[in-house]
């Protein structure tokens, strides 16, 4: 389409291209534009950028003032368990990673936590939300138990063999008080647990004792009724020695006997647990799986629930009032009733686990039962090998006992009797004796034991809450409104059509006659941001650069537009004479631009006349402070108004007002003595400017593109839409009037890409100027 509409200023325009105007040639400029393109589009969409991070760090600090705090307290607790062989595993250590599952799944002990808090929150001023009142009334213990399982957590340390019990409450003493109680509770459950086979062992010794006290009383009386009833008679020092060794051994078996009776007694007891651990194993096994497959589904749920969440909270950021009101939001109403059935759903789940967990048979951890069912049964043999050992012993005596007894019936009767009876009461006596040393020392390891478990540090009342992080939280917005306020600039520069450097209007096929800079900093600096100026008594409008600023910026550019409209001339093609400037919609410079125009080709020397057929709304009169009448509208309606065309003070530039018109401008425009006028000016001066009104606000345009030899759309940065752009080239080729060129007004280098500060000419923090000597 571009090479269809090759016209006398595209090749001058193409010349002054090669000489400065733009160039990108490397490959390595094109990365550089593209990504001062990126640059450009965040800086023209920094409003937005400012705009969505101020929303969202506003919408932050909303939610974390209206959340409720939630405060968080730690107690350590540190586990030894003695006598137990080191097991490799990876990640974790098994001893710890059994006990988190006891913290986390024992209905045992998380009901005497239950009942402990209870007794805490009675005397305690602050409340707890742990035994709040529900629709039914008082919280139950299992409400309280799930909801305390929500409320700690446990972490484990396996360099040191610590627990963290951490809980969180919306309340500080009740986060205290909720670590602390469960880290006593856990220490009570440990000591309980090691005292376990203590107390058993003390009660048989307490048994055995006592029988040792009555065999001591019996012997005691026999010895007596011995003593007072019968001589004693000495068969010489060999029937006294083989009396008293019969009576040693004799000792020795009873000795023996007592230990096997010990022993065999804790085989039972070991037996007894290793077929209770049988029989109930698989169970066991399914009951471990069947948890582990409840927290896998509770964790799955709660991923929903996340995700559910994550894609209602842009809803409630945008506007807070919609919590609670979700209904009003078809979307928002079905996240809500999905994420109400998830909650439901765990509830249940929830519900399930921790009745399980009330099991105090059924432990989770890693590989638990399988653990504890190999232990079971190693003891077993230690044991069934310690009774076989004292059960040789026993036999080994009694075949020398049996060695004996020939020897023993040549001893009179009242000798092995009396080595008998000294013998028992000094057993019964030493047995008496070991037995209560024994018991004492059991009593003294029960009260000494405190368990494996220790508490290393007691929680404390914390000062601050944990959530919701004030900081973090506007960090975080901050950082979301970063984010979405650069998508929402790029979102619009892909939807904007707007207009807002020189490479646009290429890029779209239209060829680009120049470039004016945009004018308010020169006017300010020039002429502290007057409209007007007053010069030899005439008030002229500050924007006439090139009159009244030759060495500006924005004059250089003009200049660039009359060498380019002169370099077809040099190139033997023929010079637009008749010039009509319009734009696509008001407001885009376009009177200021022809004006402007003109004076500068007046300047070098060529006569020009300029014509404002902008019927509607003129205002180049105002720009040369010169009277609207008589002008254009006059002459067209009256034959005798003849005398419209003007000179001006500038020397060769002539001007003719618009007028005033009383009839529609279109039927004016296109008259013979529109026609006779342009003629006129084609034959008198150089070049012939008109401008006209707006291409899409009326057809004041197209009619008087007909008598022009070039047509130029007048183009502002940052407001004429390319849209717009692209229906007026459409509506010059549906008349067949091909646009010259496209003239880029207002355009501020500075706001744009950098490869434009000098890819277009001057911009205007450069000049050119002269110095003052």
């Amino acid at each position: 389409m571009k090479d269809k509409k090759q016209t006398a200023l595209d090749r001058p325009r193409k010349k002054v291209e090669q000489v400065g105007m733009a160039s990108h040639a490397s490959t390595e400029e094109t990365a550089s534009v593209d990504l001062n393109a990126v640059w450009s589009t965040i800086k023209r969409g920094k409003w937005i950028i400012i705009g969505t991070c101020l929303a969202m760090v506003a919408a932050f600090a909303a939610y974390t003032f209206t959340v409720a705090p939630e405060y968080e307290a730690s107690a350590i607790v540190q586990v030894e368990k003695p006598n137990q062989a080191p097991t490799v595993r990876l990640n974790t250590q098994p001893e710890l990673a059994n006990e988190i599952g006891i913290l986390e799944h024992s209905g045992s002990l998380a009901l005497r936590v239950v009942d402990s808090l209870r007794t805490v929150a009675a005397s305690s001023e602050s409340p707890f939300l742990l035994f709040e009142d529900t629709e039914e009334g008082p919280a139950t213990n299992h409400e309280a138990m799930v909801r305390l399982a929500s409320m700690v957590v446990f972490t484990a340390v396996p360099e040191q063999s610590l627990i963290q019990v951490r809980a969180k409450s919306q309340y500080p003493d009740e986060a205290a008080a909720i670590a602390n109680v469960y880290a006593e509770a856990y220490r009570s459950y440990s000591q309980e647990a090691a005292r376990a086979g203590i107390g058993a062992a003390r009660a048989f010794l307490e048994d055995q004792l006592d029988r040792r006290q009555d065999d001591i009383r019996d012997v005691e009386g026999e010895w007596q009724q011995f003593a007072r009833s019968n001589a004693v008679a000495i068969e010489g020092q060999d029937g006294n020695r083989v009396a008293a060794d019969y009576v040693e051994m004799m000792g020795q078996r009873d000795q023996l006997e007592f230990q096997v009776q010990e022993e065999r007694r804790a085989l039972e007891t070991l037996r007894s647990r290793l077929s209770e651990a049988e029989e109930g194993f698989q169970s066991t096994v399914e009951g471990e799986q069947s948890v582990q497959s409840l927290q896998n589904r509770i964790a799955a749920l709660d991923g929903q629930i996340a995700d559910l969440e994550a894609q209602a909270e842009p809803y409630y950021i945008n506007n807070p009032d919609l919590r609670g009101r979700e209904s009003t939001v078809r979307e928002l109403n079905q996240i809500k009733t999905q994420i109400e059935g998830l909650e439901r759903r765990k509830e249940g789940l929830t519900n399930q686990l921790v009745e399980m967990a009330s099991d105090p048979n059924l432990q989770v951890g890693d590989g638990a039962a399988i653990g504890r069912l190999a232990t079971l049964r190693t003891r077993v043999e230690e044991q069934e090998a310690t009774v076989r050992q004292l059960e040789g012993r026993i036999e080994r005596l009694n075949s020398r006992i049996a060695g004996y007894e020939g020897r023993i019936e040549r001893i009179p009767t009242q000798t092995v009797q009396r080595e008998q009876l000294a013998r028992r009461l000094d057993q019964a006596e030493r047995f008496y004796a070991d037995i209560a040393m024994e018991l004492q020392r059991t009593i003294v390891t029960e009260e000494s034991e405190l368990g494996y478990v220790q508490v290393i540090r007691s929680a404390t009342i914390p000062a601050l809450p944990v959530s919701p992080n004030l900081e973090q939280n506007l960090i975080l917005g901050l950082l979301l409104g970063l984010a979405f306020g650069i998508g929402g600039a790029f979102v619009r520069q892909a939807m904007n059509w707007e207009i807002y450097d020189p490479e646009d209007i290429r890029e779209n096929g239209f060829s680009l006659v120049g470039v004016i800079p945009d004018m308010k900093r020169e006017i300010k600096s020039s002429f502290s941001g007057a409209e007007s100026v007053d010069v030899d008594g005439q008030s002229l409008s500050t924007s006439l650069m090139p009159l009244l600023n030759p060495w500006s910026p924005v004059t250089e550019n003009y200049r660039l537009i009359r060498t380019n409209l002169q370099f077809a001339q040099n190139n033997g093609e023929s010079q637009p004479e008749v010039l009509m400037i319009t734009s696509p919609e008001p407001g885009d410079g376009k009177s200021t631009t022809s004006v402007n125009l003109a004076i500068t080709i007046a300047l070098s020397g060529r006569k020009v006349l300029l014509i404002d057929a902008d019927l509607r709304r003129p205002s180049t009169h105002r720009l040369l402070g010169l009277d609207r009448k008589p002008g254009l509208a006059d002459m067209l309606v009256n034959d005798t108004e003849r005398d419209v065309v003007r000179r001006t003070f500038i020397e060769n530039l002539y001007y003719v007002s618009a007028g005033k018109a009383k009839v529609p401008p279109t039927e004016l425009l296109d008259s013979d003595r529109m026609r006779q006028l342009v003629d006129l000016g084609r034959s008198r001066c150089d070049v012939v400017i008109i401008d006209t009104p707006p291409v899409l606000g009326a057809t004041d345009a197209l009619v008087v593109s007909a008598l022009c030899d070039a047509v130029m759309v007048v183009a502002s940065a940052n407001k004429t839409d390319l849209r717009a752009l692209r229906s007026v080239e459409e509506t010059f080729e549906a008349v067949n009037v091909p646009l010259a060129g496209v003239i880029f007004n207002r355009f501020d280098a500075s706001k744009a890409n950098g490869s434009y500060a000098y890819g277009y000419g001057y911009d205007n923090t450069y000049s050119y100027a002269p110095t003052e000597t």
